[in-house]
């Protein structure tokens, strides 16, 4: 390689580096958590991920909260899905007290992970249907990009958060 490139290679790479910093949230050195959740719901309860940083105590800063719906806002979703699909969408949960919670901690590395994940799953809008594709399944996919043991997803919500505790030594 010439002396001539040399600029042009730092350049780019500089570039890389920096442009790699600002697409990825996530910081080393950083603490950051997720929590695994499931409260009760109209008929047999909602999964949903609470996740963000963690300040110097363990306290929970940054929060957010995601959860896969149907777009018509539950409007008729338990009459239509067992028998076709809604366009789904994950959005922020609403805030309601969880029956059960487990809580990860999480490297830089697997919040940059689950941020990609939840990005991913928010840009394809899948559809939602309460067989092939609830709360419980947009959970497992969070599950798989950390690396995570995880039961079925056709489960209650509580019993599907207790399951993945258990499978992963919560």
């Amino acid at each position: 390689m010439t002396t001539r490139f040399r600029p042009l290679i730092i350049a780019a790479v500089c570039c890389a580096v920096l442009i790699a910093g600002v697409a990825n949230p996530a910081v080393a050195g950083e603490r950051y958590f997720i929590d695994f959740r499931a409260r009760p719901g109209v008929m047999l309860g909602h999964t949903f991920i609470v996740y963000g940083r963690l300040d110097t105590d363990g306290r929970a800063i940054d929060v957010q909260y995601a959860g896969l719906y149907p777009k018509d806002g539950g409007k008729g979703s338990f009459l239509i899905a067992p028998r076709a699909p809604i366009r789904g969408g994950v959005a922020e949960d609403f805030k309601q007290p969880a029956s059960i919670s487990y809580r990860r901690r999480l490297t830089a590395t697997e919040f940059a992970r689950l941020t990609a994940t939840i990005r991913r799953v928010q840009q394809t809008e899948p559809y939602w249907h309460l067989l092939f594709f609830n709360c419980n399944d947009f959970i497992t996919e969070v599950a798989d990009a950390l690396g995570m043991l995880r039961p079925p997803s056709l489960m209650l919500p509580r019993d599907f958060v207790a399951a993945l505790r258990e499978l992963n030594g919560g």
